[in-house]
């Protein structure tokens, strides 16, 4: 425990627990959700070959985790931490256009009071667009899988 509490540079245990707990309700989410929104475009393992279905299936996990990752963060109150992860994680996987250029620190350091509210601000104004875009979905009638 000593070393996560070192390599994340986080304080308490208790932080080091809920941490471990986000990773693993976001990896379950994301592999429950992912089914029922590759049968919502017709792609079950009956429709299409295995060789098909479950590349598609683990394409589709990496962007609802990452979505899963900083909602379950913020939920349970470390989102300044679970923000710095997957900027570092977007980077690593060369995604890093997708937000800001600001090289991040090796360790995932809270940001200072003025960077968290922008940050804040940012991520805030992308939930509210995901719950219009997720609002528009429902109104267009779509059964559900």
């Amino acid at each position: 425990m000593a070393n996560f509490k070192e390599r994340w540079n986080i304080k308490s245990n208790w932080q080091v627990f809920v941490i471990i707990v986000v990773f693993a309700i976001t990896g379950s989410c994301a592999a429950y959700l992912s089914k029922p929104i590759l049968a919502t475009f017709g792609i079950s393992k009956t429709t299409v070959s295995a060789w098909e279905y479950y590349p598609l299936y683990i394409l589709l996990i990496f962007p609802i985790y990452q979505v899963l990752l900083v909602s379950f963060g913020f939920l349970f109150g470390q989102f300044a931490f679970f923000w710095a992860f997957e900027k570092k994680m977007l980077r690593s996987c060369g995604l890093g256009f997708l937000v800001n250029k600001k090289e991040t620190p090796n360790k995932f350091e809270v940001p200072s009071s003025k960077n968290s509210n922008l940050t804040n601000f940012f991520y805030f104004s992308f939930l509210i667009k995901l719950k219009k875009s997720f609002l528009f979905s429902f109104s267009l009638n779509i059964p559900p899988y």
